[in-house]
């Protein structure tokens, strides 16, 4: 199978969870990736009680409850409900694809509040999808400006926050990460969410309501919402995930929790704590602002669980999944990847992905592994997608032969 033919035509929510090999998925859009310890603790147990346990951070920054069954998931359903955190309606939940800045307040370098961006570009999205439907997917992005990186982060529309002779600002720019994205220029703080609403409005007269993918897809959208492209540069500015005063990082493996693990996080903080849990699209976790012995309580509790600690090989792996939980899979995808994870010389990225639609990561890895048919195809610095129908297969014992010859990486 392509890539093309495995995608779904839209992303599961609470409202239109999705059916995977281990029951429904049960997607929660949280505004700008913040949950409360009360909310944590609550969906531990909604995990635990109407699903199979297992919680995934996704990339887009979202909770994600697994093994949820037909059964379970209208009293599922009626707990989230109870707890604010069911849309209206699946129009509204959809409309609600927005990335933001984890820590703009824990960060010194931050431009903007991204939490509050956040929630006037949601409300902006629900008001306009309320009259006509926005495009299976349609995302945006906003990026703070500050120390943690959303480069790599895909989205249709991308509000980058900078400060150009003293004013700031937000460079825009449409259908991509911050590398592949088409700039369109700078808009001042209040011409931005006016902009926002001409591009989102133009967008079911573009073809037919699809999302644009590359510049002359844009370069409609554009016109269509009657307007031209400015002079722009994509802003440079040199980000990485470093650490937050206050705060603590947390990495699970493969971005994937216990329901026990959520609540004993949550546990390590204190009653009267001010600290918010903050979803990345690297799935991993910030917590803060912290207080006392709560960062200390935490670390323990992280490295008691198993979570990754700076510099471990599985922080430059990214694996869907997998077989038996994805119904598209043939092979175990994580267990496969922990097992190839020493070989990998320092710097490189790993990819192994249970089939050519490549879920893990839209972007290029240095090694990728294909499922398919219960072996693998395997390539070097390519996307999931790039491989040939017909590509040749190896077991993993060939695999692990092959990536553990030097004359692999140097060929």
């Amino acid at each position: 199978m392509t890539a093309a033919s495995l995608k779904r035509g839209w992303c599961p929510g609470a409202l239109r969870p999705m059916q995977t090999g281990d029951g429904l998925l049960v997607r929660l859009r949280l505004t700008a990736g913040r949950f409360t310890p009360i909310v944590a603790r609550l969906v531990a147990e909604a995990s635990a009680r109407h699903g199979n346990g297992e919680i995934d951070l996704s990339q887009r920054a979202n909770l994600q409850l697994r093994g949820v069954t037909e059964a379970t998931l209208a009293p599922l359903t009626t707990m989230l409900d109870a707890a604010g955190l069911i849309d209206r309606d699946e129009r509204s939940e959809a409309a609600r694809n927005v990335i933001a800045s984890p820590a703009s307040d824990l960060d010194a370098t931050a431009l903007i509040d991204a939490a509050d961006w956040a929630a006037r570009i949601e409300k902006l999205l629900v008001d306009i999808a309320a009259a006509r439907p926005l495009p299976a997917k349609f995302g945006v992005l906003v990026d703070d400006g500050g120390a943690w990186p959303l480069a790599a982060s895909h989205a249709d529309i991308r509000l980058e926050a900078s400060v150009t002779s003293g004013q700031l600002n937000f460079a825009v720019a449409l259908a991509g990460t911050r590398q592949t994205a088409v700039q369109i220029g700078k808009f001042s703080h209040d011409d931005t969410l006016p902009l926002l609403k001409q591009l989102c409005t133009a967008l079911p007269s573009f073809a037919g309501g699809a999302r644009p993918a590359g510049r002359e897809d844009v370069d409609l959208w554009l016109s269509a919402a009657g307007l031209a492209v400015q002079t722009a540069e994509p802003v440079n500015r040199s980000a990485s995930e470093a650490g937050l005063p206050g705060a603590t990082i947390l990495r699970p493996p493969f971005g994937r929790l216990s329901h026990r693990d959520l609540s004993g996080l949550a546990e390590c903080l204190d009653n009267e704590t001010q600290a918010v849990f903050r979803l990345t699209t690297s799935k991993a976790l910030i917590v803060g602002p912290l207080q006392g012995d709560e960062r200390q309580r935490l670390d323990a509790y992280a490295t008691r669980a198993g979570f990754l600690s700076v510099g471990d090989p599985l922080e430059r792996v990214l694996a869907c999944v997998g077989a038996p939980a994805c119904g598209n899979a043939t092979t175990d995808t994580r267990t496969d990847a922990i097992r190839l994870a020493g070989l990998l010389p320092a710097g490189q990225t790993l990819h192994v992905s249970g089939c050519a639609k490549g879920c893990a990561t839209r972007g290029r890895s240095d090694l990728v592994l294909v499922g398919h048919g219960g072996l693998y195809k395997l390539g070097r610095a390519c996307k999931a997608s790039d491989f040939p129908a017909d590509g040749v297969r190896m077991s993993l014992t060939e695999v692990e032969r092959t990536v553990a010859t030097n004359g692999f990486w140097h060929a």
